[in-house]
């Protein structure tokens, strides 16, 4: 098994050193680019929200010159954005920014080499390089994205989990949530280890967040609602997978809200039938159920491919399920799982070929479901033996 595995393993380490040097330079692009980068529009929405004006034209009449533009981030993420741009501003912010990156990237890669440690040194090696493996990060270290860090505190959040530390896990969650599409599905995590009250505590912050935010900049919640329920367009979704929200409104011909909340009580259904499976055969296990909420998460709401690094928890348990089982099935989605995050697919060509996308999301359906339900199904055969 560990022989038959190990050539993988030689090819992701490659990869993950091209896309490790590929990252590199362009930490060194952004840092001789004057500006076009999302941190940079982080950068004035916070500005604005310091000066007590909501970066939101709809909502706050006083953004004014800028109307067409309107922040896509929640309210709670802008009293979260003060540490990262105060005191030093842009330049500061951009330095923790990629720092934070490259340190999630480390921890991703801890946690795959743990994972893996079992079932010998390649596949422990193949963990490690797996996050590294993410042709998406390029473009996450290129625009200063916030994807690479979020994925990383999810990462930490389960570790603590792990370690019976649900209140600093929540405090994990809680700032990767600067990205709810991301970490939104992974509160189901807090459901196992008994991490209920700190998931909270953490919901609780973002309210106060919210509330502090609202309050600085003198604009009622009912601005936001209207916004969220009526203002704002979604047509934004109809870029995403044609499998997710704006697919689903296309072949149903319904409307892109209706089909957005479709998509999330079919993701809430499918992530809670997981929770009972693990909780019930599975000894509260916390990589599968991370990855049926990834997979979930990428099918749920709107993504880019520089969100791509968030199938991560999925790619691992893929591989450990090929290595634990043997199986050629396994194994063939842990390589098509492995080759659709590793292939860098630029979107011009995804637009133009729409199959690319049906095929990658057929791929993470498949790792959203048969690993999971093997790793459930081997650990109920260990209990019966038991």
């Amino acid at each position: 098994m560990k022989s038959r595995l190990s050539w993988p393993a030689v090819l992701a380490g490659l990869l993950g050193a091209v896309f490790m040097i590929a990252m590199l330079a362009a930490t060194v692009e952004r840092w001789l680019s004057p500006s076009g980068s999302d941190l940079e529009d982080r950068f004035f929405e916070y500005a604005s929200f310091r000066e007590g004006v909501y970066p939101n034209a709809f909502i706050e009449p006083e953004y004014g010159e800028l109307e067409e533009r309107w922040s896509v981030y929640p309210p709670y993420a802008f009293p979260m954005l003060a540490p990262i741009f105060e005191p030093g501003g842009f330049l500061q912010g951009r330095l923790l920014i990629q720092l934070f990156s490259y340190a999630s990237l480390f921890v991703m890669g801890r946690y795959g080499f743990r994972t893996l440690s079992p079932y010998g040194r390649p596949l422990a090696i193949l963990g490690a390089v797996l996050p590294l493996a993410v042709a998406g990060n390029i473009t996450v270290i290129r625009t200063e994205q916030f994807s690479i860090l979020c994925v990383g505190l999810i990462v930490m959040q389960m570790e603590l989990l792990d370690r019976g530390k649900p209140a600093a896990a929540a405090a994990c969650w809680t700032l990767a949530m600067i990205k709810p599409q991301i970490a939104l599905p992974f509160a189901a995590l807090f459901f196992l280890r008994r991490g209920l009250p700190a998931f909270c505590g953490g919901v609780a912050t973002l309210v106060a967040l919210s509330a502090l935010a609202c309050r600085w900049t003198e604009v009622p919640v009912s601005a936001f609602a209207r916004f969220w329920l009526r203002a704002v367009s979604l047509r934004f979704l109809e870029e995403g997978s044609p499998l997710g929200p704006g697919g689903l409104a296309s072949i149903a011909g319904i409307d892109l809200r209706l089909a957005l909340a479709l998509a999330a009580a079919a993701a809430l259904l499918v992530v809670a039938l997981v929770l009972v499976a693990v909780r019930r055969w599975s000894a509260d296990q916390l990589l599968p159920t991370a990855a049926a909420c990834a997979v979930a998460g990428m099918f749920m709401c709107y993504h880019r491919r520089y969100d791509n690094v968030m199938l991560f928890p999925a790619v691992l348990l893929a591989v450990e399920s090929a290595a634990r089982s043997g199986r050629w099935i396994d194994r063939a989605i842990a390589l098509a799982l492995m080759a659709t995050l590793a292939a860098p697919v630029p979107m011009s060509l995804v637009r133009a070929l729409p199959m690319i996308q049906v095929v990658e999301g057929a791929i993470w359906l498949c790792a959203g479901i048969i690993p999971v339900v093997a790793t459930i199904a081997s650990r109920r055969r260990d209990q019966s033996l038991g």
